[in-house]
């Protein structure tokens, strides 16, 4: 997870999903007001690739990893900053 972090950091998509399940799905239903679920790599992809388009600087900032056998959390914060607009923001992810 940690070097899959690293990646996406970098803008290196393809690199940090192939750390990842084809079969996995990333929901932001509970995020976003019009948030949908994707599903593989493509759609996961896609999105990212959106939402890298909408910002100038993005990051996500590891805080804390707490792990398990099957299980692994991230606490952190997403920072960047918008294209265009230039406006900073820091969310807690």
């Amino acid at each position: 997870m940690r070097q899959g972090v690293a990646l996406f950091n970098r803008g290196d998509a393809d690199a940090a999903l192939d750390l990842l399940d084809d079969e996995l799905e990333w929901d932001t239903t509970a995020l976003l007001p019009d948030g949908t679920v994707y599903r593989g790599r493509a759609e996961i992809k896609a999105y990212w690739t959106d939402v890298w388009d909408r910002w100038d600087e993005l990051q996500v900032v590891p805080d804390e990893w707490l792990e398990s056998v099957d299980c692994v959390v991230m606490l952190g914060r997403l920072q960047g900053r918008g294209a265009g607009s230039g406006v900073p923001i820091e969310s807690l992810w």
